[in-house]
């Protein structure tokens, strides 16, 4: 790889068996190699390292935009994300037998999409670390205290006043069992009287019995589902009965104008995870057959720390990105079998047969997604729905000279509206894959 002169400054595609394309810091031109044997099990295996660690950030980015101390938000942090994380998961597998690689989990295997719980580097820096742990019985996150204090956790862990305690979560989701969701919440170690008054360090720190954050500071955020201390400390999950399958604290601190982090890496229950993990093995023996198996996903989120703001009025735990948001989203894109079009309205085709759609967007629920036939019988499918958009399979692949219908709802109460026409045509070359006539 190296930088472009002057002339091809900007330029994107194919020259002379090389490829263009833009990099962070300007255009960088690539040798286009072809390897002679490109499904042998250490290049799927790097491929399968690569696919889990780009699902991991896409999920985290929110945090991981920010969370490496020293280094620049946006692209330069997600670099940054991409080399610890592959460089912890390659010097891990190394570790181990090959044998033993069956139970290193866990891995999202090449073409799948969403996030699983796997021991994420999510931060780096130079605050004092927090350790989490997770209940092998209940699933529940832990941190442990001494005391329900503000004070306990600041002597117990040599924080100071304002520091900000952001917890990373995923967690199985409620709707899809084998399904992960990534979420997050902040506390800022600030309590705060109901007249924004500052409040001392010796009140309580959980308020058990309303499972809520006590004096939360105003710029708290985030809701937890569960929300106690108990004999080891504070435990929590972010959904109301689920799984915490990894888990993991980011400490965060306003130093002058640098922002400081502690160094994060998520733990992982394999007790939680249960029959759903996907070993290294397993995900380089499905990237190498092509088996689908499909999962769905889940600012300057860490920089809150301060002594400063008012109480919260919210639920206790402080504002919640979550509930702010009613309407249904929706992308000018969907993903066609790995084949991304627009669909801004109108009629789109797309070589077939087609086995899947996944659709990109936010609060979708189900029955957002309408889809019928000229006919009026709608081919047998299975849509799931995520935080992050919606999957459609179909049983059997809808076959070349197919038309579908696709309809949307813009919001909880109304009625479905058309949003394009798919039709599903011949590919160039090809015989029309299954169910086509030879």
């Amino acid at each position: 790889m190296a930088k472009v002169g002057f002339w091809l400054q900007g330029s994107t595609g194919k020259l002379a068996g090389s490829a263009l394309q833009k990099g962070v810091n300007g255009t960088v031109i690539r040798e286009i190699v072809k390897p002679k044997n490109p499904k042998t099990s250490n290049q799927i295996l790097q491929r399968v390292l690569m696919n889990t660690v780009s699902q991991g950030y896409s999920a985290l980015k929110d945090i991981c935009s920010h969370a490496f101390q020293g280094v620049t938000e946006g692209a330069p942090s997600m670099a940054r994300f991409q080399k610890a994380n592959l460089g912890y998961f390659r010097e891990r597998a190394s570790e181990i037998s090959e044998d033993q690689l069956s139970a290193f989990v866990n891995f999202v295997p090449v073409g799948q999409k969403g996030i699983r719980p796997a021991r994420f580097i999510v931060s780096e820096g130079t605050l004092p670390r927090i350790p989490m742990t997770i209940n092998a019985e209940a699933f529940n996150a832990e941190l442990k205290l001494s005391a329900n204090t503000y004070a306990a956790v600041l002597a117990d862990y040599n924080l100071q006043r304002g520091d900000q305690l952001t917890f990373v979560v995923i967690e199985e989701s409620l709707a899809v069992p084998g399904e992960y969701i990534a979420k997050y919440a902040r506390i800022i170690l600030d309590p705060r009287n109901a007249d924004g008054t500052e409040a001392p360090l010796s009140s309580q720190f959980i308020d058990d019995a309303n499972n809520k954050v006590n004096l939360p500071n105003s710029k708290n955020a985030g809701n937890f589902g569960t929300l106690g201390f108990g004999m080891y400390g504070m435990y929590f999950t972010m959904q109301r009965n689920a799984n915490v399958c990894a888990v993991g604290c980011i400490v965060s601190r306003k130093d002058g104008d640098e922002w400081k982090r502690s160094n994060c890496q998520l733990i992982v229950s394999e007790g939680a995870i249960g029959e759903y993990g996907v070993s290294l093995a397993r995900a380089i023996e499905i990237s190498r057959q092509g088996n689908p198996v499909y999962m769905t996903d889940a600012n300057e989120y860490l920089n809150n720390a301060g002594v400063s703001g008012t109480q919260s009025t919210s639920s206790g735990q402080g504002s919640s990105e979550e509930e702010t948001a009613a309407t249904k989203s929706y992308d000018n894109s969907v993903d066609f079998d790995s084949t991304t079009q627009n669909v801004a309205g109108g009629s789109v085709s797309v070589a077939g047969p087609i086995n899947i759609i996944e659709i990109s967007g936010s609060n979708l629920a189900e029955g957002d997604i309408v889809l019928s036939v000229p006919s009026g019988t709608v081919p047998t499918h299975e849509i799931a729905y995520g935080d992050q958009g919606a999957s459609i399979t179909f049983d059997p692949s809808l076959a070349v000279g197919s038309t579908l219908r696709v309809s949307r709802k813009l919001s909880s109460d109304a009625s479905a509206t058309l949003w394009f026409t798919l039709n599903v045509t011949q590919p160039s070359g090809g015989s029309g894959g299954y169910g086509d006539e030879p």
